[in-house]
């Protein structure tokens, strides 16, 4: 008998001992699911890193662009006009934002963006009054 056929009839009589099929067939589902839900864990990791890039960067982003005269306010010469400017930008922003959100749910972009512009002015205001409870 050959070396190869011996060691299959010695590792049949191990299997049908130990059972080893039985073991063998639990451990490959164990170590699937352990699989799966490791993937699952990548892809959420990775969606979720995704989104908070984005949720980060949105607002930073936005405000360095709302911000960009008082990088150059030592050109402009005149700090209040860099406030302006920066109100100006701010709420063209905001417009723009507005007609973005027009666009995309198929309204009318202008009124989206005057709805922001609406709502930028009232946080203005907002913010002016509570500030003036404090003093």
């Amino acid at each position: 008998m050959s070396f190869l056929k011996r060691k299959l009839r010695q590792f049949k009589e191990y299997d049908d001992i130990a059972e080893i099929g039985e073991i063998a067939r639990r451990y490959f589902v164990m170590n699937a699911f352990d699989g799966i839900l490791t993937i699952i864990g990548v892809l959420t990791g990775s969606y979720v890193a995704h989104v908070a890039l984005v949720d980060g960067l949105a607002p930073f982003l936005s405000a360095l662009v709302a911000l960009l005269p008082f990088f150059f306010s030592a050109s402009l010469g005149d700090i209040y006009l860099s406030y302006y400017l920066s109100l100006g930008i701010a709420l063209l922003s905001l417009f723009g934002l507005g007609a973005f959100l027009g666009m995309v749910s198929r309204g009318n972009f202008a009124l989206w963006g005057l709805k922001m512009i609406g709502a930028g002015l009232l946080s203005i205001v907002l913010g002016y009054l509570l500030g003036g409870l404090e003093g």
